[in-house]
């Protein structure tokens, strides 16, 4: 599954748009430029995914290229994870699995 498909099956669940995560510049080291510094690495942005929420629940779901990440929000600062999914072999199956024990009702 494509991200763009992933966005339409949680839509289908119920999910609803919640931002997204922040966005944080990095520098992590590669073959070319192995040491970490001022000049070393190379600079990259990590987070920045799309997020969304499943009304009347903690549950919440991150989208990117790669993973897709299930989490519970039991805070402003903690969070309990749930599953981390690939997002191109993610079904509808893996989902409602993921959050089944966390619903008082399924989802339809």
């Amino acid at each position: 599954m494509n991200v763009d498909a992933v966005l339409y099956l949680l839509e289908t669940l119920g999910f609803v748009s919640d931002g997204r995560i922040r966005t944080e510049l990095v520098r992590i080291p590669t073959m070319d430029s192995p040491v970490l510094g001022k000049t070393g690495g190379k600079r990259r942005a990590l987070g920045g995914r799309a997020r969304f929420s499943l009304p009347g629940t903690p549950i919440k779901i991150t989208v990117g290229k790669r993973t897709t990440y299930v989490y519970r929000s039991l805070s402003s600062e903690k969070v309990e994870g749930l599953a981390h999914l690939h997002t191109s072999a993610l079904t509808r199956e893996d989902i409602e699995r993921a959050i089944a024990p966390y619903l008082t009702t399924a989802v339809k």
